[in-house]
C-alpha cells in the first residue's frame, strides 16, 4: 500500500498490520511516527516532524520495521525495539535521516540499524542495548553515521563496522564504548576536528583514520587489515598494541601522522607518504614497531620518520624516497632503528 498524498496536521501516524506502507509524498504531520507492526517505508518521500519521535517496535512482542530509500526523515528522538519483547529494525539504503536528540537501538526490546547508504545524523548519543534485557545491533556497511558517541547500555550490544563512515561530532574519550568488530569493508572513523578514543578493535578488516582531529586507540587491537591514517593523527600510547602481522601501516594524506608513545605495533610493512602527492609522518617517542617486510619512508609522496625513543625493526629493507618525485627523511635523536638488510636511498 502506498500513500503519495501529503499528510499534515497536529496528529501522528501509526502503522498497524503486517503489510508494507510506503510514503512518497512530502509529509509534515507533527505528532510523530509509530510502527507497531509490519513495515513503514519512505521511498523518495519526506517526513518532517522535528519535535516528535519515531518509534519502531512499540508493542510488546510485536515485530516492526522501517526502511528509507531516498528522501528524508526528520524527528526528535528515535527508538528501535522500544517495548519489552518487541523487535524493531531500521534499514537505510539511501536518503537522509536526521535525529535531533538521541537514537536508541534496542531500548527495552530488540533493535537493529543497518546502514547501507545515505546518512544518519544524530545530534546526541547513539545507544545500543539500552536497558537490562534488551539487545541492540548496529551495522555500518555503507553511507555515514554521524553522532557524538556510540555507547552500550545495560543490555547486549553488537557493533559491526563493515564499510561506510562513522563520524564524530564532538570530543569523546570513549567515542565507541562497547565491543566492536571490523568486517572486510573496514572501519572508517572520521574524527572531524575532534579528539576521540576507541576501545580495542578486532575482526577481519582494517582501520581507516579520516578527519583532521585525533584518534586514540586503547587496549589490545587484533584486527587483521591495514592501519591507514589518511588525515589527522592516530595515537598509540603506553600499554596499547596493534597486532596485524599481515596488515600494513599506511600513513599518507593531509597532515597524516602516526604517533607511537609507548605501545606496540606489529605489521607486514610500513608505508609513509604512500600515494603520489601525499605526505605522512611517523613519530616515535617510545614503544616498539616491528615490520615483517619493507619500510618505505616516502613511497610515492613525502614521508618523515622521527625517532625520539623506542625501537623500530624492519625485517627487510628500509627505503627512502622509493619512486620518482618522492621524498623520504629519517631523523633519529634517541631510540633504535634496525633494518635487517639495507637502508636504501633512491636516486
Amino acid at each position: 500500500m502506498g500513500i503519495e498524498t501529503a499528510l499534515s496536521g497536529a496528529g501522528g501516524l501509526t502503522k498497524l498490520g503486517e503489510g508494507i506502507l510506503t510514503l512518497s509524498g512530502t509529509n509534515s504531520y507533527a505528532g510523530g511516527t509509530e510502527v507497531q507492526s509490519g513495515t513503514l517505508a519512505i521511498v523518495n518521500g519526506v517526513v518532517a516532524h522535528s519535535l516528535a519521535d519515531t518509534v519502531v517496535g512499540s508493542v510488546p512482542d510485536g515485530t516492526a520495521a522501517f526502511r528509507l530509500e531516498g528522501g528524508s526523515l526528520e524527528n526528535r528522538s528515535a527508538f528501535l525495539g522500544a517495548a519489552t519483547g518487541a523487535t524493531g529494525s531500521a534499514t537505510v539504503v539511501s536518503g537522509t535521516w536526521v535525529v535531533g536528540s538521541e537514537l536508541v537501538i534496542g531500548e527495552a526490546g530488540t533493535g537493529s540499524l543497518i546502514l547501507e547508504g545515505g546518512s544518519v545524523a544524530v545530534s546526541g548519543t547513539t545507544t545500543v542495548g539500552a536497558l537490562a534485557g534488551s539487545a541492540g545491533s548496529l551495522t555500518l556497511s555503507g553511507g555515514e553515521l554521524a553522532t557524538q558517541r556510540v555507547v552500550q547500555g545495560a543490555g547486549d550490544a553488537v557493533i559491526t563496522l563493515n564499510g561506510g563512515t562513522l563520524r564524530a561530532t564532538a570530543d569523546a574519550a570513549d567515542f565507541i564504548a562497547g565491543t566492536v568488530t571490523i568486517g572486510s569493508g573496514g572501519a572508517h572513523i572520521d574524527t572531524e576536528v575532534h579528539t576521540v578514543g576507541l576501545n580495542a578493535l578486532g575482526g577481519s578488516g582494517g582501520l581507516h583514520k579520516l578527519g583532521t582531529g585525533t584518534l586514540i586507540l586503547s587496549g589490545g587491537n587484533t584486527y587483521a587489515g591495514d592501519t591507514h591514517v589518511a588525515s589527522g593523527t592516530l595515537v598509540i600510547g603506553s600499554g596499547v598494541s596493534v597486532s596485524h602481522a599481515a596488515g600494513d601501516v599506511v600513513v599518507g594524506g593531509p597532515n597524516a601522522t602516526l604517533l607511537l608513545v609507548g605501545g606496540e605495533i606489529s605489521s607486514h610493512s610500513g608505508r609513509i607518504g604512500n600515494e603520489l602527492g601525499s605526505g605522512g609522518e611517523v613519530r616515535m617517542t617510545g614503544g616498539v614497531w616491528t615490520n615483517g617486510s619493507d619500510l618505505f619512508v616516502g613511497e610515492n609522496g613525502s614521508g618523515l620518520l622521527t625517532l625520539e625513543g623506542g625501537t623500530l625493526v624492519s625485517s627487510a629493507s628500509g627505503i627512502l624516497g622509493a619512486y620518482q618525485d618522492s621524498f623520504g627523511s629519517v631523523t633519529v635523536t634517541s631510540g633504535t632503528l634496525v633494518s635487517a638488510t639495507d637502508l636504501d636511498i633512491a636516486d
